[in-house]
């Protein structure tokens, strides 16, 4: 079935949300929410050892451990992207939520570009493998959808020096 729905007009305002995007903190608003990311940071560490066992473990072995080794990774594939999903919904309708309720518009950060200037530094394979996993665009992309949905602006403004701005009064 398919339904058709017009969005509401965006509703003109002067307060802002500003949401800080991070690894530590997957989003951090400007009104003091804050969504932890160690859990999900546990999460994917737990997937990429997992993955790595059961990949050493296929390339050697007998062949009944490889192919069980084979359909294990199979049944696994995708749990790790579908956890990530889930999370940013829930932190993309709590902050649409709160921004409807306070009759505000959503400041995020553009991050576009920042794999290639992070990936440009030395780091361990540890480190560049947590901050590729990193899915602050998903997020973005849930935040817009569900803004329009409710008739809220979302604004993309530069990261630079955005976490030490105020939000009010553009002090730094």
């Amino acid at each position: 079935i398919c339904v058709e729905h017009d969005p509401p007009e965006p509703q003109d305002t002067t307060e802002a949300i500003g949401v800080d995007l991070g690894r530590r903190d997957i989003a951090h608003t400007s009104e003091g929410e804050n969504w932890n990311g160690q859990q999900l940071n546990q999460v994917r560490d737990h997937y990429s050892r997992l993955r790595a066992v059961l990949q050493r473990k296929a390339s050697r072995g007998t062949r009944s451990t490889r192919r069980r080794c084979r359909q294990l990774l199979q049944r696994l594939s995708g749990r790790e992207r579908r956890f990530q999903t889930w999370v940013n919904h829930r932190i993309s309708k709590s902050i649409v939520a709160r921004a409807q309720a306070t009759h505000s518009f959503i400041a995020l950060e553009d991050l576009t570009g920042i794999r290639e200037r992070v990936n440009q530094q030395p780091r361990s394979k540890t480190e560049r493998r947590r901050s590729n996993s990193w899915a602050f665009y998903q997020l973005r992309q849930f935040v817009h959808y569900k803004a329009a949905r409710a008739g809220i602006q979302v604004v993309v403004v530069p990261p630079a020096y955005s976490s030490q701005t105020c939000h009010r009064c553009l002090w730094l």
